[in-house]
This record gives C-alpha cells, sequence and structure tokens, in this order.
C-alpha cells in the first residue's frame, strides 16, 4: 500500500534536490524562483517527515549526510519520471533520433562535449550534435532565446551563502568573468538546471625545474611564472583577487587564446597554468603534471541554461539527464 505523503512533498523533494545539487540554499532559491527561506522550510519538512538529517556542514556549504546521499539519489530517478511523464514517457529512448545543438564556452566545447556526445550517440546513434562554441555569454544566450540552440551550458553563479575554504570572501566574488558566468538577472525568460561542479587545477610540465607534483602553498604559486588564457575562460579576476588575499602575485610571462595550445606552451616548458579540472585528460600525465587547487579556490558550478516556458524535445531532455548522470563530479 502505498503511504500516505504531504501534498507539498514532491516540492520538498525538489527543494532538497536543488540544494544538493548546488551546495547552496540559496543558489537553489535562485534556480527555483523562491526566496531562501522557502528553500530553508522545505528541508526542514522533508527532514522532519523522513525523520534524518539530510545535510551536514555550515550554513555556508550544504554537504549531503549518508542519509542526504541515498536520499539525492532516489531523487534522480523520481525527477527522471517525472520528466517523462511530462515530455511524452510514450516515446521509447531506443528510438532517439534527431538534432541536439549546444552553446558552450570554448573550453567545454573542447574538453567536455566531445566525449559525452560520443558516449550518448553510442547509445542513440540517429542523434546528431551541433556544438556551437563561444566566448561571449551574451551570444550563448542569444542562442538559447533565439532558438538557435536547445541549451546553452554556462558557470552558473555561485551563492553568497558559500565560502571559499578558509577564506571569507563570498562565492559571489568568483564569478566576474563574463565569458562563462551567468547571475539570475541575466536568465529573464530562461531557466537553469544544475549539470555538474569542477575544481581547477594546476598544470605544470612533467618533469624539470617548473614541475610541481604536489598541491602548492601560496609560495610555491608566487614564484612560478604563469601561462594566461587571453580571455580568462579559466581564471577570472576574482579568483586572481583571492590568490592576492593569500599574498599570491602571479608571475604572467605568457597569453594564449586557447585551452589546447596553452596546455603544449606548458608541456613545451614555457610556463604553469591553472585550467578548468575537466581539461585535463588521462593522456595528458606522459608530458603534464596536474595538481588541484581545491585548498585555495573554490569549486565552480555549471549548469544548462534553456528557454523558461518551452518544452524540450524528448530526445534533448534525454541527454540533458544523461549529461547529469555522468557529470565529471558527482554526489
Amino acid at each position: 500500500m502505498i503511504p500516505e505523503l504531504s501534498g507539498d512533498f514532491i516540492q520538498w523533494l525538489r527543494g532538497f534536490y536543488y540544494t544538493a545539487q548546488t551546495g547552496s540554499m540559496t543558489e537553489a532559491a535562485v534556480l527555483m524562483n523562491r526566496n531562501q527561506s522557502a528553500i530553508t522550510h522545505q528541508i526542514k519538512c522533508l527532514e522532519k517527515e523522513l525523520q534524518a538529517d539530510l545535510f551536514a556542514g555550515s550554513k555556508g556549504k550544504r554537504i549531503l549526510t549518508p542519509e542526504g546521499k541515498r536520499l539525492f539519489r532516489q531523487a534522480v530517478k523520481i525527477f527522471d519520471i517525472v520528466t517523462e511523464l511530462k515530455g511524452g514517457a510514450n516515446q521509447p529512448e531506443t528510438s532517439l533520433g534527431g538534432g541536439i545543438t549546444v552553446a558552450a564556452p570554448y573550453t567545454c566545447a573542447e574538453f567536455y562535449l566531445p566525449s559525452q556526445a560520443a558516449l550518448f550517440s553510442a547509445q542513440h546513434p540517429e542523434i546528431r550534435f551541433n556544438i556551437h562554441a563561444r566566448s561571449r555569454m551574451e551570444d550563448m544566450l542569444a542562442d538559447v532565446r533565439t532558438g538557435r540552440a536547445d541549451f546553452a551550458i554556462l558557470r552558473m553563479d555561485s551563492s553568497s551563502d558559500d565560502s571559499a575554504g578558509k577564506n571569507t570572501r563570498n562565492h559571489s566574488q568568483f564569478v566576474s568573468t563574463p565569458t562563462q558566468s551567468v547571475r539570475a538577472a541575466d536568465l529573464s525568460g530562461l531557466r537553469a538546471e544544475p549539470l555538474f561542479t569542477s575544481g581547477l587545477t594546476l598544470i605544470s610540465p612533467d618533469n624539470g625545474p617548473l614541475a610541481v607534483t604536489r598541491p602548492p602553498t601560496p609560495e610555491i604559486l608566487a614564484g612560478l611564472p604563469f601561462v594566461r588564457h587571453a580571455d580568462l575562460d579559466f581564471m577570472d579576476q576574482a579568483a586572481m583577487d583571492l590568490l592576492i588575499e593569500y599574498g599570491i602575485n602571479l608571475d604572467t610571462a605568457h597569453w594564449v587564446s586557447h585551452c589546447g595550445p596553452l596546455k603544449r606552451c606548458v608541456a613545451n616548458g614555457l610556463g604553469v597554468a591553472i585550467v578548468e579540472s575537466f581539461a585535463c585528460r588521462p593522456e595528458d600525465s606522459s608530458e603534464l603534471c596536474a595538481v588541484s587547487l581545491d585548498h585555495l579556490l573554490p569549486p565552480r558550478h555549471f549548469g544548462a541554461i534553456m528557454p523558461k516556458n518551452a518544452d524540450l524535445p524528448v530526445h534533448v531532455q534525454v541527454f540533458l539527464r544523461f549529461l547529469l548522470n555522468n557529470s565529471p563530479t558527482s554526489h
């Protein structure tokens, strides 16, 4: 027999889902177009209903408990079913076909989407991808608004109640890069769904005096020559400001416009560089050292931007679920 549940249970679960995805009630409230107090109420009601603590950690960083992790996995399945019911569950996924157009920053277009598209195409060979690599956030949002793209992948605005490790600077300070970061004010007529998080990684030559094999201290970073991305695609100015708070003034030796040539410059000993973690590949280990900077810089949240009031084609919805379930980092 199906147990009785409150009529608001699904909404409570939705608030939990977005909080778990973003690690922040404030960011969940933005995505759901709700007040933060409403999300807080939903979480409390859900915990009371289930008689379990779902989150641990401080107010600034929501971390799933073991019970929360189990519920999150179940919630993903529930909302997959809900999406199918709304989008037309009578169409079997095995018959998926059609075009999927995605607008994305060069980083995602080069290092994230190709592998994901290949995995999805292996399951659905009738799907055809069109990836628009863009350097400007405004162009990507315009692609979505005009229908030139089904959705865009952008770095999401981090919330004001997240803090960066030992540093007290708000995560909202980490989103000044116009090429990748999108704020709630930019989303008129659009909606956002969280996809994945990615840290920042220091890459260096695999040998020689510039090789860095362990997470560096601020003093080590301050003494290294850097190859920087000309469009600030990886390192925005606010992240630079945070490094300055740690006493780090990066010595920029060279500028490169795209990540591929940037990695080649590092491999050839021109300096070290900071890149998104998903831009590092296993094959890079033959010529590059890669170490996490999670101890200095906060993770960055990426999401899918799509039309607010339009139902996406079923094959596009299925691909979005695929991206969520195959994220570079997962809960």
